[in-house]
């Protein structure tokens, strides 16, 4: 799964296996709004090293700071991570 296809999905509100994302226009900004919505990777101190931006991606992590609400999907936070460390987003390194 594709960063652009998991955030097509959530911001369309659409999960069925039918729903055309690449037909969806996204932005960075969409994305940036996806993850952060979906982790708060944004409202902490900024990562400082890509291990520690892995480890906050971490289904053990996610549903220690969000409990229920916790994104869990291992390809779902692994794609999140990518995405962060290949931004820089909330990075210093």
């Amino acid at each position: 799964m594709t960063i652009y296809e998991i955030a097509a999905r959530t911001l369309s509100n659409r999960f069925d296996d039918d729903f055309p994302w690449w037909q969806y226009s996204v932005t960075p900004n969409d994305i940036y709004r996806v993850i952060s919505d979906a982790t708060g990777f944004d409202r902490g101190d900024p990562f400082t090293s890509a291990d520690q931006v892995m480890q906050y991606f971490t289904a053990s992590e996610q549903q220690a700071m969000f409990g229920g609400d916790a994104v869990t999907d291992p390809e779902v936070l692994a794609v999140f991570a990518q995405t962060v460390i290949a931004n820089r987003w909330n990075c210093r390194f």
